[in-house]
């Protein structure tokens, strides 16, 4: 009987990627060589939970700049290319809170552990389209989509995503509506008066 053979390591993060739950966001946080000088939540951004968030926010946001190509012929392209970091950004929501929120308060959240249900789903579910955008994006000629075809850190990242969640998956529980309420309150009470 033949025995599967892995396709690469789960990822294992350090430093900001250990205490968030997430993969390749440390350059995006504070004191990073990518950070944003630009505020994504209110607040003194003093807690784990809030760094995370503020690192993840600011990883979409240059990602949505830097990896959309300037030629906007192909629109199922380019809807691709922004797709990418937005869902990526909403698997990193649901991991931040994995690993940031106690198993029971998550369970507790919704009826039937709701929550739950919904991470799994956002974690699942986004990274496959993930998968199935950069599949398109790939089969396009380099210069319409340099950035999200072939290698790099893109692809390396959706590989470790992937592994990523499926071993946070595996040892936690998860939860979803939290990151909700939270992505709501991007759109509407953001302060960008606030200083850094």
């Amino acid at each position: 009987t033949p025995s599967p053979m892995r396709l690469y390591s789960p990822a294992v993060g350090s430093g900001v990627d250990a205490t968030c739950g997430t993969f390749d966001v440390e350059p995006f946080s504070g004191g990073g060589a990518s950070a944003c000088s630009e505020r994504f939540l209110c607040g003194s951004l003093d807690s784990d939970f809030e760094k995370c968030m503020q690192a993840i926010s600011c990883k979409m946001h240059v990602e949505m700049k830097s990896k959309t190509s300037p030629d906007f012929a192909d629109m199922v392209a380019v809807f691709m290319q922004q797709m990418i970091p937005h869902h990526a950004n909403a698997v990193n929501m649901a991991k931040i809170v994995f690993k940031q929120v106690p198993a029971a308060k998550i369970s507790a959240a919704l009826d039937e552990d709701g929550m739950t249900n919904i991470l799994m789903g956002i974690v699942n579910n986004q990274n496959y389209q993930i998968h199935q955008f950069r599949n398109y994006l790939a089969g396009l000629p380099a210069e319409e989509d340099s950035e999200n075809r072939t290698n790099g850190p893109v692809v390396v990242s959706a590989a470790s995503e992937v592994a990523s969640a499926v071993t946070v998956h595996l040892s936690q529980r998860l939860w979803f509506a939290v990151s909700l309420v939270v992505a709501g309150r991007f759109a509407s009470t953001v302060c960008m008066s606030e200083p850094l």
